[in-house]
């Protein structure tokens, strides 16, 4: 075959696949809640180097998939714990660059936020984000226009666990295992001693495994 006929075959299904993506975006097809019968657990500010292993080890250990909103600084820091998030089979998804409060910023400070953070979870080796998770919760109709433009779907939460603030272990189960069904839950990887999360972990899986609830990961295909 002659050189310029692969090339053109190359970007004939380059193209395809592009709209394919196109398609299935546009009908639907990634879930951005847990279905019928789930939950999902979501961890916010990691990567961290102490925490995000051992959470991973947990979740590896009861074979539960999660869903990580980084923060693009700590993916740059330790992007081969962004990778191992990927291998395991979990999601990974935006929570900007350096977790400002995007309705301070200007337009082009926001995209700069959300482009690097993209970019950064991209060069670490997983698959480019489609869900943003603004740092606070705060967000309005601008930042919810500007996330989209760049590719990506705002996303909250249903449960605060409040595991920020380190009540205690049991508090933090306490709330997360008030999830109902399809509820997506907040808990922390980084930004802070995470060693309350990580000892409630286990124990919220098995107390909502008990309720007859499953795991699944979000902004992914279903």
């Amino acid at each position: 075959m002659k050189p310029g006929r692969r090339k053109l075959r190359r970007s004939r299904a380059l193209l395809v696949g592009a709209l394919a993506l196109l398609v299935a975006l546009a009908a639907g097809c990634l879930r951005y809640e847990p279905s019928p019968g789930n939950v999902a657990l979501t961890f916010d500010d990691g990567p961290h180097p102490q925490w995000t292993p051992q959470i991973l080890d947990v979740l590896d250990f009861v074979g539960v998939p999660a869903t990580f909103f980084v923060v693009g600084d700590e993916v740059e820091r330790y992007p081969e714990l962004v990778a191992e998030m990927q291998r395991r089979g979990h999601s990974v998804q935006n929570h900007s660059a350096t977790h400002p409060d995007l309705t301070t910023l200007s337009d082009a400070a926001v995209r700069q936020e959300l482009r690097s953070t993209t970019d950064a979870i991209v060069a670490a080796g997983a698959d480019a984000p489609v869900c943003l998770r603004p740092p606070y919760g705060s967000y309005d109709q601008r930042i919810t226009s500007l996330a989209e433009a760049e590719g990506l779907e705002m996303l909250l939460w249903d449960v605060d666990t409040r595991d920020w603030a380190q009540p205690g272990v049991p508090a933090i189960v306490d709330a997360a295992t008030r999830a109902g069904d399809q509820d997506i839950i907040l808990l922390h990887d980084g930004s802070g001693d995470r060693s309350q999360t990580l000892a409630a972990l286990a124990e919220i899986i098995v107390e909502l495994d008990a309720m007859g609830y499953g795991f699944e990961p979000i902004c992914v295909a279903p």
